[in-house]
């Protein structure tokens, strides 16, 4: 029984590896932010990984697509990596942690650990919705059309929505000096 159990599963890893590396092959999913809409790019960051699919082939998501929605993340050129070697440097602290058995490093890696989750809950509370993102730079920039998300690139909302922050960042400033 317990071996049958065991086959199922080895075979199931399997196929599953097989349909996998199909899929992979094939162009039936967004692998650049320049090609996805700004809708579909939104949907993803809410968990709906199936929207990574242009073609869809199956209703299961490949274990691949968070490799490809992570490698798309970082084609964003604002991506905050002072953010991720923090997490980085969590991981170097607890390994050293474990292997010297030291109690000062420890705390030192659970202190960091709660810094980063508190500023993980409270980036989660203020994270921007796509209609929040699409007015940010439709007032920022007045002459700009209306942004319909299902035909503007990610890239390109990404690229608009940095601008606005340069240009409001150079407007605060002007008024402070007035």
């Amino acid at each position: 029984m317990v071996i049958a159990k065991l086959l199922i599963r080895k075979i199931k890893r399997t196929i599953t590896g097989i349909i996998d590396g199909f899929i992979s092959q094939l162009p039936v999913y967004y692998n650049d932010l320049n090609r996805i809409s700004l809708a579909r790019w939104f949907d993803i960051l809410e968990g709906k990984y199936i929207k990574l699919y242009k073609v869809r082939l199956t209703k299961r998501i490949p274990s691949f697509f968070y490799e490809v929605i992570l490698d798309m993340t970082f084609q964003n050129e604002h991506v905050d990596l002072a953010e991720l070697q923090k997490q980085a440097d969590l991981a170097i602290l607890y390994s050293m942690a474990a292997r010297t058995e030291n109690k000062s490093i420890l705390f030192q890696a659970d202190s960091m650990a709660k810094e980063i989750e508190n500023k993980a809950k409270k980036q989660e509370r203020k994270g921007m919705k796509l209609n929040e993102f699409i007015d940010f730079i439709e007032i920022t920039f007045e002459q700009i059309a209306t942004i319909d998300p299902e035909k503007i690139t990610a890239g390109r909302a990404f690229s608009l929505y940095h601008k606005a922050i340069e240009k409001n960042k150079r407007l605060a400033k002007m008024y402070e000096k007035k």
